[in-house]
């Protein structure tokens, strides 16, 4: 085949999978010489009739039939060129696809050129890409304004246009949309996550982990300051709905957040995530999405200079959102996970705030506290380690009173709680700092079984706690006359685990003792008398009762002490 042949079939910008380049070339050769055409012209028959469409607006009906096979034919032995032929085997919707591409490559052509002003010849390039955007739109998930990113990459005449990729998609048959059904499934799934990504933390604490979390994930700037932002020091409820919404298209597409539209916020989904708001006591209007994202295309600094109010709110929005758009969709989908958790949070708080505490539990009698913490040493509680906690921050109390001058660190901690900022040695601590026997005991309650790697894991952070509470630690006496104990509780252990283990620091050696209770020996030694009562609810029932324990978490306990 001649290279002017190659070029004009080149020049007809057909979808096509790279490696069958060869067979359009076949292909087109063949459809030319069954309609009469010498081989000798056939490059310039092609030049000719792509000509003629570019100067009369409209395609002649042989240059149309010639553009629809070489796309999709089912007599054709190939069915379509614009798939690896593996894929099209493999799985017929490829096929599918290509044949909604032949039956609409003109309309959606014209619509391109009328509807979106883009130049003849540039509309022709841009649907050449139609295979690529199909690939990433159905594998990798992708929205009209993520691929509207990529393509701009390549001329950034098309960077924000994710409208004109979206009649591309739609042609295809694959333009991404939100249903209300999605969005109830989001919520309900992000309901049920709040109480297993946050814990019993308090709402400062909830910002901190969420912030922390998209840091690791790769997000930048200063996400924790924003997130108190948003919802502490400029809170307007609005602008959480949009985030919210945002945050769920996150749960099915890889989606640069800032960019508003594309996603319909004007219809029953984001209507239904409104009510839960109202339902929350928290006042929306029916329209507040688009009141305050009227005319734009992104949250971006335009949005937020136009904003007359709340603009230190808007201002943390347009870059938390911005922070996520440099990152991959599984990043991306993570983050906003946890940020949907967030939002579920406020709004349970706020739900709460007027009314009483769901599932309260109330003060406990002797036999009560026995039956929970019996039920406790049995078996995990799924209660996402609370109730193990609060059962040992207990048992630490009455083996260290402070009547005898042991001094609680940690004592109530969320389980989330990192002990490194609080220079905690476990998720609770007793130290009595005499001169004659300086002691440390802290304790590490786990859920389940232990394991080696868990404890060695414990032990990198607590080297470095102890490190940093040397000085502090020598003001009384030396490091070597401190002992110090870690007592790990969990329901059992597998494997070999340490005994002890020694810290180097600029002050001296510390050695650290490592002991292994269970549950059951716990629980075991509990007097059932006043006393127990007395501790447990000082130190289990009233931390329970907190609001920013999930009531899911107090219905367990109670079911724990039936």
């Amino acid at each position: 085949m001649s290279s002017e042949f190659i070029a004009a079939v080149r020049g007809l910008l057909i979808p096509l999978a790279p490696e069958r380049e060869q067979h359009l070339l076949e292909l087109v050769a063949g459809h030319l010489m069954d309609l009469g055409v010498e081989r000798a012209d056939h490059a310039d028959w092609l030049t000719l009739e792509l000509g003629q469409w570019r100067q009369a607006g409209r395609p002649s009906n042989q240059l149309k039939a010639l553009i629809r096979t070489m796309i999709f034919s089912a007599q054709s032995p190939h069915q379509t060129l614009m798939f690896r032929a593996e894929a099209v085997a493999e799985d017929q919707l490829w096929a599918a696809i290509a044949r909604r591409t032949a039956d609409r490559y003109f309309e959606m052509h014209a619509a391109l050129v009328g509807r979106f002003l883009l130049d003849h010849d540039f509309a022709r390039q841009l649907l050449a890409q139609a295979g690529w955007m199909a690939r990433l739109a159905e594998l990798d998930r992708m929205s009209a304004s993520e691929i509207s990113r990529l393509v701009g990459a390549r001329d950034d005449r098309l960077a924000q246009r994710w409208d004109v990729i979206q009649k591309i998609l739609s042609g295809l048959g694959l333009a991404p949309s939100i249903s209300t059904a999605q969005v109830q499934e989001a919520f309900g799934a992000d309901s049920e996550n709040e109480p297993e990504l946050l814990g019993d933390l308090d709402f400062a604490g909830s910002i901190a982990l969420t912030a922390e979390a998209a840091k690791n994930l790769g997000c930048s700037g200063t996400i924790e300051d924003w997130l108190t932002d948003i919802f502490v020091k400029d809170l307007h409820d609005p602008y959480l709905l949009i985030m919210h919404y945002q945050m769920i298209i996150l749960a099915y597409f890889d989606h640069p957040p800032t960019f508003a539209y594309e996603f319909t916020p004007r219809g029953q989904a984001v209507d239904w995530l409104a009510q839960n708001y109202r339902d929350a006591g928290i006042p929306v209007a029916g329209s507040a999405f688009l009141n305050n994202a009227k005319a734009i295309r992104r949250f971006d600094r335009g949005w937020v200079a136009g904003r007359a109010d709340h603009a230190r709110a808007a201002s943390a929005l347009a870059a938390l959102l911005a922070s996520l758009e440099p990152l991959g969709g599984l990043a991306r989908k993570e983050i906003a996970n946890r940020l949907r958790a967030l939002l579920r949070r406020h709004m349970r708080l706020r739900e709460q705030a007027d009314g009483p505490l769901p599932n309260a539990i109330p003060a406990l009698n002797e036999a009560q506290v026995v039956s929970i913490f019996a039920a406790i040493a049995e078996a995990n509680s799924a209660t996402t380690g609370i109730a193990e906690q609060r059962m040992v921050d207990c048992y630490g109390v009455l083996q260290h009173p402070r009547h005898d001058g042991w001094v609680p660190r940690g004592l109530g901690d969320s389980v989330f709680a990192p002990n490194l900022p609080r220079r905690k040695c476990g998720d609770c601590e007793f130290e009595r700092a005499t001169q004659a026997a300086p002691s440390i005991v802290a304790y590490e309650a786990h859920g389940g079984r232990l394991s080696a790697l868990y404890v060695e894991d414990h032990l990198a952070t607590l080297k470095e706690i102890i490190r940093r509470r040397s000085e502090d630690l020598i003001a009384v006496a030396p490091l070597e006359n401190w002992a110090v104990r870690v007592i790990f509780v969990s329901h059992g252990v597998t494997g070999a685990v340490p005994e002890n283990c020694e810290v180097e620091t600029e002050n001296g050696v510390v050695t650290v003792v490592l002991e292994y209770l269970t549950f059951e020996a716990v629980s075991n030694a509990f007097p059932a008398d006043q006393t127990l009562a007395e501790i447990a609810n000082a130190n289990f029932t009233d931390r329970l009762n907190s609001p920013f324990v999930h009531p899911r978490v107090r219905q367990r306990v109670t079911e724990l002490m039936a």
